[in-house]
């Protein structure tokens, strides 16, 4: 799929408009990493814990979430850390056709680098500069691409804030007018990409998820996926918004669970 898209402009280049890829008549919104991407030195911001990239300034993951012994510690393959490895798996129950899968809040790719094993292509989201320098590194197949942006229910700028010592907390924090990359992080909604289809869609941006799948309700109804989405109340918490709100929103769309939710994170899928 990479000649289907554009390489990066620059790895913190604020989103330029939308071009129209004059090879294959595709609309993509940059900049864009794909695989064919050279990659360049690793980031002096990141460290590497068990061969798995993550930001410098992380403690939460490395000392605990992915710590040899911990309750939910397990390895890829290649024995490299599979961070919330039972979650990805109890997703892959339900998911029928193995094809496309869509990480929403990819982060440094720890979700993407398991997807890679099982599925035809991914595509990734991740608007935080250093998490999305460092992605690229984490992944070992040639079948990623990466859109560095923030998804929302429309285009436009926000602000980014990150915690110290848990860079998992990233989240949207307000939206801005700024198009500074140092300031203001270009947003676009998913239902833009006219994604044609997509068999798991994993959602993670602490609170922020009502407003990306409100900007996804076409691309929700047209591919059906299997969705993997994080509700823990975040919303109150960085957005003063009422918890649940996507779930509430998805469910009035036809989706339902699938199996109880497991840490706040919920498995829905389309009504047949």
């Amino acid at each position: 799929m990479g000649n289907r898209y554009r390489p990066a402009r620059g790895a913190n280049e604020a989103l330029a408009p939308i071009d129209e890829d004059t090879a294959t008549g595709q609309t993509v919104l940059g900049p864009v990493w794909q695989a064919a991407t050279p990659r360049s030195a690793v980031p002096l911001d990141a460290k590497n814990h068990l061969g798995v990239w993550l930001p410098a300034h992380e403690r939460h993951l490395s000392d605990v979430m992915m710590v040899p012994g911990a309750k939910r510690f397990e390895r890829l393959d290649d024995g490299r850390p599979a961070y919330q490895r039972h979650k990805y798996r109890q997703a892959l129950t339900f998911v029928k056709q193995r094809e496309v899968f869509v990480d929403i809040g990819a982060h440094c790719g720890l979700w993407s680098m398991q997807a890679e094993q099982d599925f035809a292509s991914i595509v990734a989201f991740e608007p935080h500069p250093v998490h999305g320098a460092i992605y690229p590194f984490n992944l070992k197949s040639d079948r990623w691409i990466l859109h560095r942006c923030a998804l929302g229910a429309e285009a436009g700028f926000v602000r980014l804030d990150t915690e110290t010592g848990s860079s998992g907390n990233t989240h949207v924090a307000a939206a801005t007018q700024e198009s500074d990359p140092g300031v203001g992080i270009a947003m676009h909604p998913l239902d833009s990409f006219g994604l044609e289809r997509i068999d798991l869609l994993k959602i993670d941006t602490e609170g922020y998820e009502l407003p990306i799948v409100v900007g996804a309700t076409d691309t929700l109804r047209r591919c059906r996926p299997v969705v993997v989405i994080e509700q823990k109340g975040k919303e109150a918490d960085n957005r003063g918004r009422p918890a649940n709100e996507a779930l509430a929103f998805l469910s009035d769309l036809g989706f339902v669970p699938l199996c109880p939710p497991i840490s706040g994170d919920h498995f829905l899928g389309l009504k047949r």
